[in-house]
């Protein structure tokens, strides 16, 4: 009786795990963010210039 009871809740745990697992792979994938790339009209840019830090005298 007792290996009975114990078989059942290890089946009972798995399909409620299976079930979240399923639940949170839908709520993931309904809600994931959808990029879009926005046209670009100008181009900004600049450089960056570093004057020599080298110590040599």
């Amino acid at each position: 009786m007792k290996k009975r009871y114990i078989i059942g809740i290890v089946v009972v745990a798995l399909i409620l795990i299976i079930i979240s697992l399923f639940a949170i792979y839908k709520f993931v994938s309904e809600n994931g963010k959808n990029y879009e790339i926005a046209e670009v009209k100008q181009y900004n840019y600049f450089i960056l210039k570093q004057n020599n830090l080298s110590r040599s005298s």
